[in-house]
């Protein structure tokens, strides 16, 4: 399959789960699809030109996210001429609204790597088990030393 024969699907894909999101956000926040249709297309657009860019000029190693991910914190950074509007825009798309339907998806795409999960057995689930309690105590401290420098400690 040709590069933009890939754009042009997942562009298309991510037009779908857009609408989803835009429905899930009004029954979330009761913000209605018009108010919130200005950020979902700025977010539909760092998304595509992030994909764009991976598929263009993608690097080896580097994961689309990580394109996505920069083209937002650029696009929306206090030096940007267009942050303060474009942070103003997304802010009416809730993040639950946009996590669901990727979760789904994510969910979806794990279903297919069935077998090699099966393979991986309990290693996976003691090493998962470990990292996300890792990471959970690590952030629960780091959290606490920054309360406590900045007196703001509850106790």
């Amino acid at each position: 399959m040709s590069a933009a024969r890939r754009v042009l699907e997942r562009a298309s894909i991510m037009g779908i789960l857009s609408l989803i999101i835009l429905l899930g956000n009004y029954a979330a926040g009761n913000v209605t699809p018009l108010d919130a249709l200005p950020g979902m297309i700025v977010l539909w657009g760092i998304a595509a030109l992030g994909l764009l860019l991976f598929e263009v000029a993608g690097i080896k190693g580097l994961p689309l996210i990580l394109y996505i991910s920069l083209l937002g914190v650029a696009a929306t950074a206090p030096f940007s001429p267009f942050g303060p509007l474009l942070a103003s825009l997304v802010e009416k798309v809730s993040f639950l609204s946009l996590a669901t339907p990727v979760l789904a998806c994510a969910g979806l795409g794990l279903a297919k790597e069935a077998d090699s999960l099966k393979a991986q057995g309990g290693r996976m689930l003691i090493v998962s088990f470990f990292v996300f309690t890792g990471t959970f105590i690590g952030s629960a401290v780091i959290a606490e030393v920054l309360l406590r420098l900045l007196g703001l400690a509850a106790f």
